[in-house]
């Protein structure tokens, strides 16, 4: 049928190809729709072109498979007119995919997640797990049919869940029952994929207890490299480690230990190092050593002691401390090291990072005023230090401080900034309306639509989405 179909098409164009009408050659069907029509000819190449359209429609390559439907997630998207602003980001903003998970942060922070429409996310490694239905869509899995079936799991249907909603079953687990939750990650995160397992294993990081040990050094000797040195760093953190002593004794070679006339606070300085494979060496034991290993080697009593004792000699050996501590030492040495954190001047934005990363999110609040005061115009300390809490930096805090005078300054000489002045303001203005809460980002737009911008930049567009995004959802 559709090869006489095509046949007959071919005739009707070799006609049109040379000046004439192909009406009469036309099939009896086509004529009686087209023959009052004021141009028969036009009408019957419009009949003719649908009917190639569906001679030749191409049959799939394999057989069809069914794709169940979009996952409906248990916070919901934003009212206008804070969905518009969504949509400008998408169109005029061009974000990049690690400053699109700010934004979907920033929507989860104030109870809602991003419209599928507007903006379906690339990646979800860096999104709230609460998206872990839409990753599992994402990958057409059977079993995503049988999500929400249920609204609890257990080790029976674990599998008929998405990755992120285990995980948040599991977090919930080790809040209320932190025994019950070990002897899950027990049976079931052996027979996960790598990544899966990892994931699953930092769980333990909330609330990381003695009683823990026993599921870590099941895993210190994983068939993954990454667990395994997950598995260490957290044993190291309870003051468990398999360091080798001669290595221990090399490192602490590497410093000195003074202690002066009437002070019983010893004081611990690097020694000035003669040659670049030194240096190349010692750094390369303080990432294989533990923080424990270290204060040990050196004859201390604990880590609070290498810690109270630290002298600033330099700020690659300071860096070093930092990331020890970060990586394996216990709380109360991540929260005595960040209190003097800004007497270590100049160490890496790293560094940095991962020690806020260890901090529990009172203590990054208490830390938050000297954070800002010592920032600079785009913000990046300020919001390593608000992860966890964004959008709620209030307009008293901000205030004032030195950063936002120069990102002012660097608004006002929009015009002739040279290119790394423009991405600082762009960074700026991008951050400061992630951490800003809502009353706050409304007067941060009246104060730069005074500085020379107009409300419709796109630079803008964090900060107008803030301020339009009330406080909802199911928190």
């Amino acid at each position: 049928m559709k090869t006489e179909l095509l046949d007959q098409i071919e005739v009707l164009k070799s006609i049109w190809m040379i000046g004439g009408s192909a009406l009469e050659k036309s099939p009896v069907g086509w004529r009686e729709c087209i023959n009052e029509d004021t141009s028969p000819d036009v009408a019957l190449v419009t009949i003719a072109g649908q009917a190639i359209q569906f001679a030749l429609q191409p049959l799939p390559e394999a057989d069809l498979k069914f794709v169940p439907c979009l996952p409906q997630l248990r916070l919901p998207p934003p009212p206008q007119p804070a969905r518009q602003e969504i949509c400008n980001l998408v169109r005029i903003a061009k974000l990049d995919e690690t400053q699109w998970s700010g934004v979907i942060r920033l929507l989860a922070a104030r109870g809602y997640t991003v419209h599928p429409i507007d903006y379906f996310p690339k990646s979800f490694s860096k999104l709230p797990d609460l998206y872990g239905p839409w990753e599992l869509w994402l990958r057409t899995d059977q079993s995503a049919t049988e999500m929400n079936q249920s609204t609890s799991i257990d080790t029976n249907d674990w599998n008929h869940f998405s990755p992120g909603e285990r995980r948040q079953a599991l977090s919930e687990l080790r809040k209320n029952q932190p025994a019950a939750s070990r002897d899950w990650i027990l049976q079931i995160t052996p027979s996960l994929p790598a990544d899966e397992r990892l994931r699953v294993l930092e769980i333990l990081k909330e609330g990381l207890c003695l009683e823990d040990q026993d599921v870590l050094e099941s895993f210190s000797n994983d068939r993954s490299s990454k667990v395994q040195n997950f598995a260490h760093k957290m044993l190291a953190r309870l003051g468990v480690s398999q360091d080798r002593e001669n290595e221990i004794a090399e490192f602490a070679d590497f410093f000195s230990v003074t202690t002066k006339l009437f002070s019983r606070v010893p004081k611990i300085a690097a020694k000035p190092l003669k040659n670049e494979s030194q240096i190349k060496r010692r750094d390369e034991l303080s990432t294989s050593l533990s923080l424990h290993s270290f204060a040990r080697g050196l004859s201390l009593s604990s880590e609070d002691e290498l810690i109270n004792g630290w002298e600033h000699v330099d700020a690659h050996t300071s860096d070093i401390l930092v990331q020890m501590v970060a990586a394996t030492g216990s709380e109360n040495s991540a929260a005595l090291l960040a209190s003097r954190i800004f007497s270590l001047n100049g160490i890496s934005a790293e560094a940095f990072q991962q020690l806020f990363e260890r901090l529990g999110k009172a203590s990054r609040i208490e830390l938050l005023p000297r954070v800002l005061q010592s920032d600079d115009a785009s913000f990046v300390a300020a919001l390593t230090c608000c992860q966890g809490m964004l959008g709620e930096v209030p307009w008293d805090m901000l205030e004032g401080v030195p950063a936002l005078k120069r990102l002012k300054k660097l608004c006002m000489e929009s015009s002739s900034m040279n290119a790394v002045q423009q991405s600082t303001l762009r960074q700026g203005l991008y951050t400061i309306g992630l951490v800003a809460d809502r009353d706050a980002a409304g007067r941060l737009l009246l104060e730069f639509s005074q500085e020379k911008m107009v409300t419709s930049d796109p630079m803008l567009g964090i900060l107008k989405l803030n301020h339009s995004l009330p406080p909802g959802g199911n928190l």
